[in-house]
């Protein structure tokens, strides 16, 4: 099976990393292509030998059908379109269904729908959504059958079973995040809460890997507090393995692949109730609602403070792995492939 999968994004997040676990995991029947719209993500081409780059096609009205002719050299039996949002990449979509092959769009996170992209759906082979919240809207707004619309959640590799990695006693409790640097992942909130903590006399290290365009204002916004921005990493478990506590306060969200990473690792979590969230780690992770600062501190202060609560999530974490693992993902996604070639 000769399989593309399309990305149209700058920045390299979640719903990218997605398709990189799809380009590695997918069985070796199957041969990928990543196909990215300039300018691609450095992130992403140095994770996916063979991408092919093609011009930019957003908001320009020959753009579906330079996809559809990219589509058409590498003649795939099925094409995978990457969408953050229900309404982003119209371009890419309609040159999708354009192209006559068998096209499945993969919906990342809920927005507001939008009417030109409505016909590109209606053409759609499948569509996936990665929260039921995401495949909800996906439905009321474009009318898609049942048939033809399936959620299916993120996945994250799992680490092999074992101890927790030592943590040397004393100091601060260190708080780790990890996220694109944009409002959606909420850091300005985790900053306040910060702030919260450190004036109710609580010792605390946190710090944030990711990159993203918001980044010069969150710095500076937590420009005296025990804030630090690490950076965009590639190897987010070694960065969690210097953590005691993992936050993520996103306002929109379907199921963060961070969280996962982190649950699966056994750290003590606290996260807001966005897309599917609740439904999936409410028994390992400490769930506030989100945009509540108070919500939010007073779930921080109470892990921080008691060094016996941080400890129990980590063996229901690390029992509950399994149901996380990126492998039932990319076989879940298989599976629609080989139902709409």
């Amino acid at each position: 099976m000769r399989l593309a999968l399309v990305v149209d994004s700058p920045g390299f997040g979640g719903a990218e990393q997605c398709v990189v676990q799809l380009a590695r995991g997918l069985p070796a029947p199957v041969r990928p292509t990543v196909l990215a719209t300039e300018p691609v993500p450095p992130q992403l081409a140095a994770a996916v030998p063979g991408l092919v780059a093609l011009p930019p096609v957003r908001g320009r009205a020959d753009g579906p059908d330079r996809v559809a002719a990219a589509l058409a050299g590498l003649r795939p039996d099925v094409v995978h379109v990457n969408l953050i949002d229900p309404a982003t990449c119209v371009e890419v979509l309609t040159g999708a269904v354009r192209s006559g092959r068998p096209t499945v769009a993969d919906v990342h996170m809920v927005g507001t729908p939008a009417d030109p992209i409505a016909p590109a759906y209606a053409g759609c082979a499948a569509v996936l959504a990665r929260s039921s919240r995401v495949a909800d809207l996906l439905a009321v707004a474009y009318g898609l059958p049942a048939d033809r619309l399936h959620v299916i959640a993120n996945g994250v590799p799992v680490p092999p079973a074992g101890p927790p990695p030592a943590r040397p006693p004393g100091g601060p409790v260190r708080i780790r995040s990890v996220g694109r640097l944009t409002a959606q992942k909420g850091f300005d909130l985790l900053i306040e809460a910060t702030r919260r903590l450190v004036a109710a006399g609580l010792p605390v290290d946190v710090a944030v890997a990711g990159a993203g365009r918001d980044r010069d204002a969150l710095v500076a916004a937590a420009r005296g507090l025990p804030v630090r921005f690490a950076g965009f990493r590639a190897d987010v478990p070694a960065f969690l393995r210097e953590a005691d506590l993992f936050c993520l306060p996103s306002r929109a969200e379907a199921l963060p692949l961070a969280l996962l990473e982190a649950v699966v690792a056994g750290l003590p979590c606290v996260a807001t109730d966005v897309g599917d969230v609740a439904a999936t780690v409410a028994d390992l992770a400490v769930v506030v609602p989100p945009e509540d600062v108070n919500a939010l501190t007073a779930a921080l202060a109470g892990l921080v403070a008691d060094p016996a609560r941080r400890r129990r999530p980590a063996a229901r974490a690390r029992a509950a792995a399994g149901r996380f693992d990126e492998r039932r993902t990319v076989a879940a996604v298989h599976e629609i492939y080989r139902r709409v070639a």
